[in-house]
């Protein structure tokens, strides 16, 4: 019932919220080897926020437990680190500025999870710039919470990726080409 709410909250419908076969529900026969796929929505919300809320407290737990060591000057690898970042956020931003507009003006049906899951993004994106400077002034050159976090969103982007391809070669065009990209 509670994750019925949520994802009525977060997604159009609870439909849209969990996996499901392309054209149908899944049902009591079916196996694992059937073609089951997470919606966007599941992508969206559970996955991404599970990654970015295991990361807040990592890094919540990295600050209260640091070990003081010199401080490093900034090298090229903390430049890229924060300059991926910023990409981050200005794509998370767009993101967020194109579900408002669409929501506005178009009035068309934009789900809330279009405009939260962005933002989520952005403030992960923020807490890694955060960690990033923290942990060079604390003399540690990287770490690995940084390399966990960019792994796991590297897999979520991939499946989410893999879901875009296959929803697109269903409906044989592309829903929203800003979407899909970014």
């Amino acid at each position: 019932m509670i994750t019925r709410h949520l994802s009525n909250g977060l997604c159009r419908d609870s439909k849209d919220f969990w996996p499901h076969r392309r054209g149908d529900n899944i049902g009591v026969n079916d196996t694992w080897y059937d073609e089951v796929d997470f919606s966007l929505c599941f992508e969206d919300t559970t996955i991404l926020y599970t990654i970015c809320v295991i990361f807040w407290l990592l890094a919540a737990l990295r600050f209260v437990f640091y070990t003081k060591r010199p401080p490093l000057s900034f090298n090229w690898l903390n430049v890229a680190k924060i300059v991926l970042c910023v990409v981050v956020i200005i794509m998370g931003s767009c993101d967020v500025l194109k579900a408002v507009v669409d929501r506005i003006e178009d009035n068309h049906d934009v789900p809330n999870y279009h405009i939260i899951s962005p933002i989520v993004l952005l403030l992960s994106a923020a807490v890694m710039i955060a960690v990033v400077i923290s942990e060079k002034n604390q003399g540690i050159p990287s770490s690995g919470i940084q390399f966990c976090f960019w792994g796991a969103l590297v897999i979520y982007a991939s499946v989410k990726l893999r879901t875009l391809i296959l929803l697109s070669r269903d409906q044989r065009e592309v829903e929203d080409v800003f979407r899909f990209v970014t």
